[in-house]
């Protein structure tokens, strides 16, 4: 099946409906719209569950947890998984009026429901497909897809090039050689990242980060906007990632445009002396070695994750 997605103003995320029960509603929602499984006829509460979701910005969500039928884009109603309805949720989460719940791409056997975790639904829906993959496809300023149990048509040029994904890992974590800077020479760095639909940023270690805004004139660190920033008329290098295994042999990198990497110009309501300054699409991770691949990569891909082979594919378009 396929199912259309929706970039937000800069691509700051990418939304697709999802529909559950016998009246459409969402995952879990974050408070825009309420989530009443009382008014659909297939959903039972589990006794007792609940769930509790902490992100590593501090936002949280928490609520009660129902079994209903699920389905996407022009794939039917079908899966029977556990939905979390979301009670109580932070004020970050409720803020974003298009949004309204968020969906894991993540292989999941562990999830903060309790007392008796459920099961990922991708394990409940990957066989249900005629194929165990599915794909992403951003695009900057155009038409967005996700495709479920098939690549697509049309999607992509070139080979695919597939890594296997790290041993053990429960989400879609890849390993890197290094990083390159406008073209310039390889600096060598093992990395190990998460491929994130739900980040919008590229998230690194701070040393790679403040090397990158090194070749941008202007940039510094920015407290109000907690980024780094630049003048938007600057010019922005590229940003290239090294594959550290390729199981197809035909490619070696991936490259990010340095025009993806200027995210958009930065809200300042106190001054107007910053005004046409870009927070940038590379950003320092949080929590040091939890680096994320985020949408500022896969607008520059065609994207494949395999389920069964657990491999993600990367191919030009």
């Amino acid at each position: 099946g396929t199912d259309g997605v929706t970039p937000q103003q800069n691509d700051a995320e990418h939304l697709f409906p999802v529909s559950i029960g016998t009246r459409p509603r969402e995952f879990w929602v974050t408070g825009q719209t309420l989530c009443d499984p009382k008014k659909s006829s297939t959903s039972k509460q589990i006794a007792d569950a609940t769930f509790n979701i902490s992100y590593i910005d501090g936002a949280v969500c928490s609520g009660d947890v129902y079994l209903d039928v699920v389905g996407f884009g022009n794939l039917p109603r079908s899966v029977t998984h556990a939905i979390e309805a979301a009670i109580n949720v932070s004020q970050d989460l409720t803020t974003d009026a298009a949004m309204s719940g968020i969906f894991g791409f993540g292989f999941g056997t562990y999830n903060t429901i309790k007392p008796d975790p459920q099961p990922s639904f991708f394990k409940s829906f990957i066989p249900t497909l005629k194929a165990p993959v599915f794909t992403i496809d951003l695009k900057r300023n155009g038409i967005e897809t996700l495709n479920f149990g098939f690549l697509g048509y049309n999607a992509w040029t070139g080979p695919i090039t597939y890594v296997p994904l790290i041993n053990g890992a429960e989400d879609w974590v890849a390993g890197f050689s290094g990083y390159t800077v406008a073209g310039s020479g390889i600096h060598q760095l093992e990395m190990y990242a998460t491929i994130d639909s739900g980040t919008g940023a590229i998230l690194l270690d701070k040393n790679a980060v403040d090397d990158y805004y090194s070749h941008i004139s202007g940039a510094w660190y920015d407290d109000f906007n907690k980024g780094k920033v630049f003048p938007c008329k600057a010019t922005v290098p590229d940003f290239t990632l090294h594959l550290s295994e390729d199981m197809t042999n035909t490619r070696k990198n991936l490259t990010i445009p340095g025009d993806y990497l200027r995210w958009g110009e930065i809200s300042t309501p106190f001054s107007s002396s910053r005004r046409g300054n870009c927070l940038g699409g590379i950003q320092i991770a949080k929590e040091p070695g939890n680096l994320i691949l985020g949408d500022m990569l896969l607008k520059s891909v065609f994207a494949v994750f395999d389920v069964g082979d657990r491999r993600i594919g990367f191919a030009d378009k």
